[in-house]
Parts: structure tokens; sequence; C-alpha cells
């Protein structure tokens, strides 16, 4: 999201994760604990007060775990050569 009113340097910026968490700052980190879409919104004020928003929607999906395809360790990999 890309959210910086012109004509005035931001001061304040104001995250909404869209699951009941919030966070301040113009760079901050968010973990979804749980799947589905969600809308996140930045609010951004400058030094003249004013402010304004940008809504975009993430889609959290369940965790894949490993991307190794086949069941054998690395161990049993090194056996076989």
């Amino acid at each position: 999201i890309n959210a910086n009113p012109s004509g005035a340097t931001a001061v304040k910026y104001e995250w909404d994760f869209g699951d009941g968490e919030t966070a301040n700052g113009s760079k901050v980190t968010h973990t979804y604990t749980r799947t589905g879409t969600f809308k996140v919104t930045l609010t951004v004020t400058d030094s003249a007060g004013r402010k304004g928003s940008a809504t975009e929607s993430v889609k959290v999906g369940e965790s894949t775990g490993s991307t190794d395809d086949d069941d054998e360790t690395d161990e049993d990999e090194d056996d076989e050569a």
C-alpha cells in the first residue's frame, strides 16, 4: 500500500490488519494466526493534520510446510550415491 498525502510530510502511520490487530509506523510486520481474506487499511496523517487512507485485501492460506517433495532425508539420499 502506498499512501502519502501530498504537499506535506507524513508524520503518522496507522495500520489496521482486519483481524483485530493494529500497528503504528511507516514499516511494520504482521503475522496472521488464521486463514481467510482480510482487509488491510493504512491511514497516513501529514504534518498539516490531513489524513489519507488506502485499503487492500490480503488472502492468507494454510502453510504447506516443507518444499521437499520426497520422504527421504538428506542422509538417505547420500547413501544411494
